[in-house]
């Protein structure tokens, strides 16, 4: 019997027009710790993402 790996992801939603670097902070702390970030804007108007 084998052991199977499963990547554990976590959704970040953030309205990237006014919490860009909040939402960057979490993203790199869930990184950090071995999980996988989706980060979602959920801004109404179009922006950069670097």
């Amino acid at each position: 019997m084998g052991f199977s790996v499963v990547e554990v992801a976590v959704a970040v939603l953030a309205t990237l027009n006014s919490k860009k670097e909040e939402a960057r902070f979490v993203c790199d702390a869930l990184s950090r710790a071995g999980v996988r970030p989706l980060l979602v804007d959920l801004s109404m108007r179009p922006n950069e993402v670097e």
